[in-house]
């Protein structure tokens, strides 16, 4: 019979061990069609009001004149009254203000082509600047950094490159951070972890390289972290299962490796979860299938290994990929419990393998594989009685190997906390 309960202690060690207690699977084997799915944050809701009456500063205007110079303000798409007076009181297009403020400036799809000017960052007053999805180019200025009351910052889909400027960590109410979808290179600064209030945060469609900073963990409030398709490298940091309030994270297709962290069931708000195409190595942790929300999990080509927790039932009919790694079959799993981790069997075939051949079936060994196989018999049968007994006689013939020197004290104990964890469930 299939033994499918966890002991702590039985976990403990296998993780010590990294048994695997899994098949190969070819990657073909199953089907998973990419979910085409686009999820939308809106942008925070900024209200302003266009006052005629009152016009804003030379600075301002000049800043915004310095823009228009440089992204060929004559060719884009709406450019209605750029130039012709104040830019407040003459209503220029994607220009909101309030009280002679420039608050808003919102030119998205509109053609513009060329560099971001460092003057804007006399826009001081602005809390929201929307230029995505433009031909843009350039490095992003460090002067943004000096728009304190900036809110929501996009400049997605454009062609700008160089480092992501450490002055943007300093904006103190920064909820909104689109920097995806250019050709920025250089790593993720660790400063972003001042972003105290920051709630969605897109970086992916670049070259970014190097590790995903561990301050990433400082941010309470994120509920949307996109890092996908870029060259990050280095572990997911432990740090990363701080963020309570997570909701989505895209991590794939980069460089990532070592293992899934184990505090992955602490991201009690985590309904989707991207990790496909990377180079993750060792188990599956338990927590995914405790996580309520939980409905998307892609864990595909990647170096996994071992066999599934038993929570993970609980996502079976969920959207979950995990072909590419040497794992079970999911599909199987979730249809017979096949694959799931039974630590006690694992812990056996640890146990086996690391005592070895010469040990067990040597004369000196005196039919111990022989006799842990019949107590394997026996407790397929439902002879609970007669295993633990001769549980009990394998704790004695192994204490007496390691008197003799014929086990180490390390095989001689793997093998007593194999017969006692049996002992305990059978009893």
């Amino acid at each position: 019979m299939k033994r499918v309960l966890i002991w702590p202690v039985a976990a403990m060690v296998l993780a010590a061990l990294a048994v695997s207690c899994i098949k190969d699977e070819a990657l073909d084997s199953v089907s998973y069609p990419e979910k085409q799915t686009t999820i939308t944050v809106p942008a925070p809701h900024l209200e302003f009001r266009n006052d005629p009456s009152t016009p804003t500063t030379p600075e301002e205007r000049a800043a915004l004149m310095a823009l228009y110079n440089a992204t060929d303000g004559d060719h884009w798409t709406n450019h209605n009254n750029w130039g012709n007076g104040d830019p407040c009181m003459n209503s220029w297009d994607g220009v909101h203000c309030s009280q002679g403020k420039v608050e808003l400036l919102l030119l998205e799809n509109n053609n513009l082509d060329g560099t971001i000017p460092a003057l804007i960052g006399d826009l001081v007053h602005l809390r929201q600047l929307a230029l995505h999805n433009n031909q843009l180019s350039g490095n992003i200025p460090p002067e943004l950094g000096g728009l304190t009351q900036l809110e929501n910052l996009n400049l997605s889909f454009n062609a700008l490159s160089g480092s992501i400027p450490t002055t943007l960590c300093g904006l103190p109410g920064l909820s909104g951070l689109f920097l995806d979808d250019n050709q920025l290179s250089g790593s993720i600064p660790p400063e972003i972890g001042q972003l105290s209030n920051l709630q969605v945060l897109r970086l992916h469609g670049n070259q970014l390289s190097g590790s995903i900073p561990p301050e990433i963990g400082s941010l309470a409030k994120l509920e949307d972290l996109w890092l996908q398709v870029n060259q990050l490298s280095g572990p997911i940091p432990g740090a990363f299962c701080n963020l309570s309030n997570l909701v989505y994270a895209e991590l794939e297709q980069n460089q990532l490796s070592g293992s899934i962290p184990a505090e992955i069931g602490n991201l009690a708000r985590l309904e989707w979860l991207k990790l496909e195409n990377n180079q993750l190595t060792g188990n599956i942790p338990a927590g995914f299938g405790e996580l309520p929300g939980l409905y998307l999990l892609y864990l595909h080509n990647n170096q996994l290994s071992g066999c599934y927790p038993p929570d993970m039932k609980n996502l079976c009919g969920q959207q979950v990929t995990t072909f590419g790694n040497n794992l079970p079959d999911w599909d199987e799993f979730c249809a017979t419990s096949a694959g799931i981790c039974d630590p006690l069997e694992a812990l056996r075939e640890a146990v086996l393998e690391l005592i070895g051949d010469s040990v067990l079936n040597g004369p000196n060994g005196n039919g111990l594989l022989p006799q842990i196989n019949n107590i394997e018999r026996k407790i397929d049968q439902g002879k609970a009685s007669v295993a633990i007994s001769m549980l009990n006689s394998l704790i004695q013939h192994v204490q007496g190997l390691m008197s003799a020197g014929i086990l180490s004290e390390a095989q001689g104990q793997l093998l007593i906390g194999y017969a006692l964890m049996e002992i305990e469930l059978l009893g």
